[in-house]
């Protein structure tokens, strides 16, 4: 009986050589998939009292309090602190696939996360409605953001000037004036822009 691929976890290394002692030849552990639990501290943060059970889990959240952000877009130089942000930021905003189609209306999406949340729209009673008005949303943080419209609360500020927005979505908008940010290139041309609204009237302009 041979065990090559299945992940072993033990309290620690000495539980972990102990029971490997006490098996022969017939049973093979692959001691390259064996991880050790955060008891023993081996995976704790060095900035903070989380601890994680696995040593690439605290490597990802250490990019919090460093701030490292290793993985580079090849067309706008834009960096992620995960490889997932990259693939996501270069799928939406660069390539503009949208294989993930629903299965109720027309509509396709870059993201399966973005065609799930979607999709509630067609199988999800709206449960959460606005005391202002009429609307009503699938989820609780849809409603909480709509608010803002009649409240008038901004949370979001801009680090280089005194204006806030009411979304974090409005915010990045504008700090790309600050930044001179342009991560919307032409798939025609490779030209690139600053905001999604001059590409699409670029391309409607020279390419259409």
């Amino acid at each position: 009986m041979k065990c090559n691929s299945e992940e072993v976890k033990f309290e620690n290394k000495e539980i972990a050589d102990k029971f490997i002692g006490i098996f022969d030849n017939n049973f093979l552990i692959n001691t390259s998939f064996l991880e050790f639990s955060s008891e023993n501290s081996i995976n704790k943060c060095e900035y903070c009292d989380k601890t994680f059970n696995y040593n690439s889990s605290l490597k990802r959240h250490i990019r919090i309090h460093t701030k490292e952000t290793p993985y580079k877009c090849e067309y706008c130089n834009k960096t992620f602190k995960q490889s997932s942000d990259l693939k996501n930021h270069v799928t939406t905003i660069h390539i503009g696939e949208t294989p993930y189609k629903c299965g109720y209306c027309d509509k396709t999406f870059a993201l399966n996360s973005y065609l799930v949340r979607h999709v509630k729209l067609h199988t999800q009673e709206k449960r959460y409605g606005c005391k202002y008005c009429d609307k009503k949303f699938d989820r609780k943080s849809d409603l909480d953001v709509h608010m803002r419209i009649h409240t008038g609360y901004s949370p979001y500020k801009c680090e280089y000037c005194d204006k806030t927005f009411k979304q974090g979505g409005h915010l990045k908008r504008h700090i790309i004036i600050h930044t001179g940010e342009k991560p919307y290139i032409c798939e025609y041309c490779y030209e690139f822009f600053n905001q999604k609204l001059q590409l699409n009237s670029h391309i409607n302009s020279y390419h259409i």
